[in-house]
């Protein structure tokens, strides 16, 4: 008998038991069974399809997600946060992509150094204090923050980022997690430097006419002065050579306080009312005979063109007042209801009864009612105070958004 016959070979045993098993099971119960085997591998296979299918999904998103990025020239991190007790936080900080984020943001890592220590070790020392003290107080009330912010890069040059963090508080006091999202501006920081420079060649260039034109109208002024003084014309003449004095050094001083507005960095397309009525009243008092002029105005500002017009017209009305009025000359201008109203009134006997600025004016009040209604689009009244003396009344519209 040879090894194969054996009765203790096991192979031989196992081809006996397995006949034996087979053909005491019934054929039905062995479809039975066969079937759920296939059931069983079916189901199986399907959950591996699933699943490749899911890890090939997230790959193709994590594709997208990096060209979206890299398109969109912008940095993706996210970080839990928790409280240490002391002045700043502890932030676990991750980014999805460290091949991305060097792509964007080429940092400098030194050995020991992960990109983690490199994204904060390489902002700009004064922006990384700012960030910090930004960071750590809107983490610490659980509201999300925006900031800007320089880093150096590998080749010693800064990049401006835009950094737009939205916090979730975990649990109040103890955990955060956040996810920000940056964007580079060097280029729209770079354009905003370039303008400022300009803004400041057109700032030093406006000053220096202003302050051309105020030198230029003080020669004029003592032009004017020196033939008033050296000629034998009537005294109509003479009050026209003053008056026209006047006007000029009026104008100068408000060149001058333009020029004194562009070098303190002040709104340049608006003027300080009050400030060129104080300097008019100090030189319409060199030529008041000694008539008191008292002086109440608003802070109002109002454009340039406008208050020229406005401080010819004043101009006008004290010269008026001085020449045919008495006693004491009051300047008021106040805001009400939306318009600026401008009073000059004095102590003399008034307007008649009838009396018409078109037919009964002289040069003076052609002037006032020119600049008042064309110029001002305002409302002129004309009439005589209750003690008595002559009042003008002009009311128009802020002409400005900085009106107070």
């Amino acid at each position: 008998m040879g090894a194969a016959d054996s009765p203790h070979n096991p192979n031989k045993r196992n081809r006996a038991s397995i006949g034996e098993t087979t053909e005491s099971i019934a054929p039905e119960q062995l479809l039975s069974q066969l079937q759920n085997e296939r059931r069983l591998r079916i189901a199986a296979e399907q959950r591996l399809e699933t699943a490749l299918g899911k890890i090939e999904s997230a790959q193709q998103s994590a594709a997208v997600r990096d060209y979206v990025m890299a398109s969109a020239h912008c940095l993706l991190w996210y970080a839990d946060i928790f409280e240490t007790g002391d002045q700043y936080l502890d932030w676990k900080m991750e980014f999805p992509n460290i091949d991305a984020a060097r792509k964007f943001l080429p940092l400098e890592i030194l050995p020991g150094e992960t990109i983690q220590d490199a994204w904060y070790l390489r902002r700009h020392l004064e922006d990384r204090d700012r960030c910090d003290r930004v960071g750590t107080g809107a983490v610490r009330a659980g509201e999300s923050y925006q900031q800007e912010f320089r880093c150096y890069c590998e080749d010693a040059s800064f990049r401006w980022l835009h950094e737009d963090v939205r916090v979730e508080t975990v649990e109040v006091g103890k955990h955060w997690r956040a996810v920000g999202v940056c964007t580079d501006i060097t280029d729209r920081r770079e354009a905003q430097k370039k303008m400022e420079a300009v803004n400041r060649r057109l700032e030093r260039s406006i000053a220096e006419t202003h302050h051309q034109v105020k030198n230029n109208l003080q020669v004029v002024a003592g032009l004017v002065d020196m033939q008033y003084a050296e000629s034998e014309q009537t005294d109509a003449s003479h009050r026209a050579m003053q008056r026209m004095g006047l006007h000029i050094r009026a104008l100068a001083a408000m060149h001058e306080l333009l020029t004194s507005d562009v070098h303190d960095g002040s709104d340049r397309d608006s003027v300080s009312v009050r400030a060129v009525v104080e300097r008019l009243v100090a030189l319409a008092l060199q030529t008041a005979h000694g008539r008191n002029i008292n002086v109440d105005v608003a802070d109002i500002r109002l454009p340039s063109r406008h208050v020229t017009g406005l401080l010819v017209l004043i101009n006008e009305l004290l010269n008026n007042a001085v020449q045919h009025g008495t006693g004491q000359i009051d300047i008021a201008l106040q805001r009400r209801n939306g318009f600026n109203c401008l009073e000059v009134s004095d102590r003399g006997p008034g307007f008649p009864p009838d009396f018409d600025p078109r037919v009964s004016s002289g040069t003076g009040l052609e002037i006032v009612e020119s600049i008042g209604r064309l110029d001002l689009a305002g409302a002129i009244t004309y009439d005589t105070g209750a003690e008595g003396g002559a009042r003008v009344r002009l009311e128009f519209q802020s002409l400005s958004p900085n009106s107070a």
